[in-house]
């Protein structure tokens, strides 16, 4: 673009002005198109739970929202649980296995590792559940699944993610027992 200094300030030719109004209007149209989509997008938060107090079992919470509107509260139980980490995984293991194929959501959950390996695709590199890592990204992949992987700070008062924390210590108590690594032995066939 050539410009004309004048004292200092630089000087837009009235071709680029409009260009550049023309461009800011799509911005702002952009902003807004996707501040409406914000209310019809389906979010689903979720959360593990695990208990060191001689418990065999970790939990898993899902929480269904769209907009500002929850949908629907799933308390899960797993039997063999190991560590907050696997229950973690378990859940949006869960949640990618019962999602409809060809979807587009947002899995909202307050751990980043499964956020950061799932985005970048460092869960290749991960030894520690690699397998429920694999199975994750497989899953996704086969049914076309399109996911906006967020992190959110957990304890912090987003309501979604208060109501997964809640379910998923429900659920590590009295939860529907869920047999993961059925589930991925089933869609490995």
């Amino acid at each position: 673009m050539i410009s004309n200094k004048v004292r200092g300030t630089r000087r837009v030719p009235k071709k680029c002005q409009k260009e550049t109004k023309k461009q800011h209007k799509r911005v702002r149209s952009t902003r807004s198109a996707s501040v409406t989509n914000e209310s019809n997008k389906t979010i689903f938060y979720t959360d593990g739970s695990f208990s060191d107090k001689n418990e065999t079992s970790c939990g898993g919470g899902i929480v269904v929202t769209v907009g500002s509107k929850v949908l629907q509260i799933v308390k899960l139980k797993y039997p063999h649980g190991q560590d907050n980490e696997l229950a973690e995984i378990y859940t949006i293991a869960v949640l990618v296995t019962l999602a409809h194929p060809s979807t587009a959501f947002t899995i909202s959950t307050d751990y980043m590792g499964v956020v950061t390996a799932m985005k970048n695709g460092h869960w290749k590199n991960t030894f520690k559940y690699n397998t429920l890592y694999r199975y994750i990204a497989d899953v996704v992949s086969e049914k076309l699944l399109e996911i906006e992987w967020n992190w959110v700070k957990g304890h912090s008062g987003i309501q979604g993610n208060k109501l997964a924390d809640k379910a998923a210590g429900q659920g590590r108590v009295s939860g529907e027992i869920t047999n993961i690594d059925a589930l991925i032995r089933a869609q490995k066939r």
